[in-house]
């Protein structure tokens, strides 16, 4: 019996151990059930999290998008159908952006500069935290959206040079040696070194990227992260942490403009004129267009930047000439350009300005000595040999044979007297006739001028002369004749302009590049055909219709039709205003720091700061222009007070395309307090092509 006892004792011993195994077992069990469906969950809420962070991306794209196209699907056409508020033209300064009231806040640092800069959006389908629908387990997910226009506000290590430049002609021209030496404890050789090792790095390969090293960190130890960048600073990793957030690697402009009427079609792309003249196909699929199509097209981006006026208005004559006379700056023909246009009742002829003689002087005096003045203003000499001068009534007279106009002289035809006349029989009618001036027969017997110099009808035989010898050619009554010399004096009045002439200067406006424009500025050498008066950017908005780069042919593909040769005009599906044409490197004028500004050409702190505090935002370059007085305001004359605008006018814009955008996503408890899972992304976001790209992404970890 007591071995039976003690038999049931081990039993009930064995049976005690086996319950406490399966206990632990089902305790386990339990935990790590517990364990794994936190885990799951966990992993549920995180994969939520990130499709709500892709959401915020979307809805930031989706914004930037509506604020190029507006809601007509035009670009920059400042509409505001849905009275959302979208500026359209230009992207203001500040912590967040757009203004369309839905990102901007208080509720969370997106940027972590310690000042909150964003508000919750709640999901899905509302904003407000109070009607959001709950997902499963009464949970809510919400994002906040940061979107920064910093990119065309910072100087892009791609495109820019190391030392200034004068003219603007190309982004070489930005100095990034000046933004680099303002660190502390650089100087200007550092400055220089350092630009020029980031320039030879990026002849091997462009920069791709440069918030790698804002995200991961700066060399700290032998195995920290070191980006390109970062190794051209080398032994100033300080001076690059002050200086990273004035350079990019990002930064686009394009040339979409509002819409305008472009012969009988709408166009939404600037006017490349310099193509335009020596491209001869640049805007037709169906043949060469002749010059008075050139003209027009010329004429029309003029009225569509605001040279505006009814037929045979102010206006109207002056876009008019201007036309004329930005094709006979351009070409290289050395022929007068003729427009007639049909459209006024007579029909009006418009004459270019090629470097040519003019007739200048005329006296056509009864019973006395008649001649005709020719004046040459330009500095070449020209070989006038056979040209001819054909008068309604005069008849016709040949110039002789070895016949030269140097530099500013005359050449006089007369009808008798001194010895250094040439004397040729001649009849011109009192109170003036119709002349025409041509070339040689040998050069084709261009026409030069075809004026009538006559005085108004009853007016007494008299000296008549030019002021401005420029077409349309104005004639008025002197005391005297100054044959073979200057106008008289109260005739020839230089100052007689609105644009800040000096008599000093009246030689520099006789301008005729017979090249291409090498920057926008110099527009501002087109005669208006008002007497001494050149085109004025500042009444005006033309900038925004003109251009006079070719961004198709940069070697880059564009439009996303996989061709980056000249031609690169294909286009693509989404493609709202055909092929998307991209302008690397401008300057936004309405987000760039006063030392950034200074890294343009002939700008410096004084501009800069002009600029910085003159009234942001700039709606284009001509309101830039009109407000901040101090970029054509240094120098002695017209074209020295206008090299800064000359200088910088390619190089900037009043627009921003490529963004830095911010987007924290949260899965929180149904009262927002206990926050379940959190990702926050960090892209650039280019919509200077279209579909708008995201050129960087990166989901930012702590």
């Amino acid at each position: 019996m007591n071995n039976l006892k003690k038999e049931d004792g081990y039993i009930l011993i064995v049976i005690v151990g086996i319950l406490m195994v399966f206990s632990l077992m089902a305790i386990t069990f339990a935990t790590l059930s517990r364990v794994e469906t936190k885990a799951a969950r966990n992993y549920a809420d995180s994969v939520k999290c990130e499709a709500v962070a892709r959401a915020g991306l979307e809805h930031a794209i989706y914004e930037l998008r509506l604020d190029k196209f507006g809601t007509d699907t035009l670009a920059y056409n400042d509409n505001d159908n849905n009275n959302y508020g979208l500026d359209e033209n230009f992207d203001a300064s500040g912590t967040s952006w757009p203004g369309n009231a839905i990102f901007p806040g208080t509720d969370y640092d997106n940027d972590g500069d310690s000042t909150n800069d964003s508000q919750w959006v709640y999901i899905p389908g509302t904003d407000t935290a109070t009607s959001a629908i709950r997902l499963p387990g009464s949970l809510r997910a919400r994002y906040a959206v940061l979107i920064t226009d910093d990119r065309e506000a910072r100087v892009n290590i791609n495109v820019s040079g190391n030392q200034p430049g004068d003219e603007g002609t190309s982004t070489t021209e930005i100095d990034m040696s000046s933004v680099i030496e303002l660190a502390p404890g650089l100087i200007p050789a550092d400055g220089d070194n350092i630009a020029s090792d980031i320039i030879s790095k990026r002849s091997t390969m462009p920069f791709g990227v440069l918030t790698e090293a804002e995200i991961v960190g700066i060399t700290g130890t032998s195995t920290a992260y070191t980006s390109r960048l970062e190794e051209s600073f080398a032994a100033y990793i300080g001076a690059y942490e002050d200086r990273k957030g004035t350079l990019t690697a990002f930064s686009a402009d394009t040339i979409v403009c509002p819409s305008y009427t472009l012969g009988t079609s709408t166009a939404t792309t600037m006017l490349n004129i310099n193509a335009l003249i020596y491209n001869e196909g640049a805007y037709t699929n169906t043949g060469t267009y002749n010059s008075n199509k050139k003209v027009e097209m010329i004429r029309d981006v003029l009225e569509a930047g605001g040279i505006t006026g009814a037929v045979g208005s102010a206006g109207y004559k002056e876009r008019h000439q201007l036309a004329v006379n930005i094709k006979d700056f351009i070409d290289s023909d050395d022929t007068v350009t003729t427009y007639l246009d049909v459209v006024p009742d007579p029909d009006v002829t418009y004459y270019g300005v090629e470097k040519t003689p003019y007739i200048n002087e005329v006296e056509a005096k009864p019973g006395g000595d008649e001649f005709i003045e020719l004046y040459n203003p330009y500095g070449t000499e020209t070989n006038i040999a056979g040209w001819t001068i054909t008068g309604t009534s005069m008849g016709t007279i040949t110039i002789d044979a070895g016949a030269t106009m140097g530099t500013d002289t005359y050449y006089v035809i007369a009808d008798g007297g001194a010895a250094d006349e040439i004397e040729l029989g001649m009849d011109l009618v009192d109170n003036g006739e119709e002349l025409t001036l041509k070339t040689s027969p040998a050069s084709g017997s261009k026409t030069v001028q075809v004026t009538n110099y006559g005085p108004p009808s009853g007016s007494p035989s008299k000296t008549v002369s030019l002021d401005d010898p420029r077409p349309p050619w104005s004639w008025a009554s002197g005391t005297s004749n100054t044959i073979g010399a200057e106008n008289d004096p109260s005739i020839f009045n230089p100052t007689f302009g609105s644009d800040n002439w000096t008599y000093v200067t009246y030689p520099s406006s006789f301008v005729i590049a017979n090249r291409r424009f090498s920057n926008k500025g110099y527009l501002c050498y087109i005669h208006t055909g008002n007497p001494w008066t050149s085109f004025a950017v500042d009444t005006t908005d033309v900038f925004e219709y003109i251009t006079i780069t070719d961004p198709s042919m940069d070697g880059i593909d564009n439009d996303g039709d996989d061709d980056i040769d000249s031609a690169d005009t294909g286009a693509q599906a989404g493609d709202i205003d055909g092929p998307e044409y991209r302008i690397h490197g401008l300057i936004n004028v309405n987000t760039a720091s006063t030392k950034v500004l200074q890294s343009l050409p002939n700008i410096d702190s004084i501009i800069g700061d002009a600029i910085d505090t003159g009234g942001k935002p700039y709606t284009s370059i001509g309101d830039l222009v009109d407000r901040v007085t101090e970029i054509t305001n240094t120098g002695a004359d017209k074209w020295e007070k206008e090299k800064p605008l000359r200088s910088i006018s390619n190089l900037i814009t009043t627009r921003s395309n490529v963004f830095t955008v911010y987007v924290t996503a949260q899965v929180t408890d149904d009262a927002g307090s206990s926050v379940f899972a959190e990702k926050r992304i960090m892209a650039i976001v280019d919509r200077s092509v279209d579909p708008i790209r995201v050129r960087y992404f990166r989901w930012i970890t702590e």
